[in-house]
């Protein structure tokens, strides 16, 4: 699988699901590092103290995949990875879910935990906005603030997307393109050379469109 076969989810989603009086709750939110990871989980442990369990999975980084699974005390298998195997079956990556348990008294059994935790996990999943990645092209542009106007329009009709711009004595953006769609956007802006617009790659990237 390479990198363009992931999605990923937009934001954060939840979940609630109940049964024989234990109750589920799933916390589903993107995450591209460890230590995003690390402050959520700590976040929603704090707020859920109380719970029995805090059981949990993600996947990470597109381009060499490194996934994890927890299950906090659940017999083995039962927990983290049931949870995991939903994030597998939707090739998402870069995201995470934590499954909070209180326990309601009666046992489950091994079988009846699977099925609790993919569930939540699903049900949590199925709340989430689903980006697609994609390969793209980082841009580095400048410009003069009388031609801003234009080059923003470009940028914009593209589909591209500015991640940072710097203004000084003049305005430098990154922009992350679309492969598919940044040779006629540097194409475009080279004939804006004349005004003092200058632009050039600066490497690749991971970009995500709604699917």
């Amino acid at each position: 699988m390479n990198s363009t076969d992931f999605n990923t989810i937009s934001g954060s989603c939840t979940a609630d699901y109940r049964i024989l009086g234990s109750k589920f709750l799933a916390f589903g939110f993107a995450c591209e590092c460890a230590k995003t990871f690390a402050e959520q989980l700590a976040s929603i442990k704090k707020l859920h103290h109380s719970a029995t369990h805090h059981c949990y999975a993600w996947r990470m980084n597109p381009h060499e995949p490194e996934e994890f699974s927890q299950d906090d005390g659940e017999p083995s298998g039962t927990a983290g990875l049931p949870i995991l195997n939903e994030l597998r079956s939707r090739s998402l990556i870069n995201c995470a879910v934590v499954v909070v348990r209180y326990y309601g008294g009666t046992k489950l059994g091994k079988p009846g935990l699977i099925d609790a935790y993919g569930r939540s996990a699903a049900l949590c999943l199925d709340e989430a906005g689903l980006l697609q990645l994609q390969p793209g092209i980082i841009l580095e542009i400048s410009c003069g603030y009388p031609v801003k106007k234009q080059v923003d329009y470009l940028v914009t009709q593209s589909g591209a997307h500015i991640e940072d711009a710097v203004y000084t004595e003049e305005v430098s953006y990154t922009v992350h393109a679309a492969t598919g769609t940044a040779p006629a956007l540097l194409l475009a802006l080279e004939k804006l050379n004349y005004l003092g617009v200058s632009c050039r790659t600066a490497g690749e990237v991971l970009i995500t469109e709604p699917l």
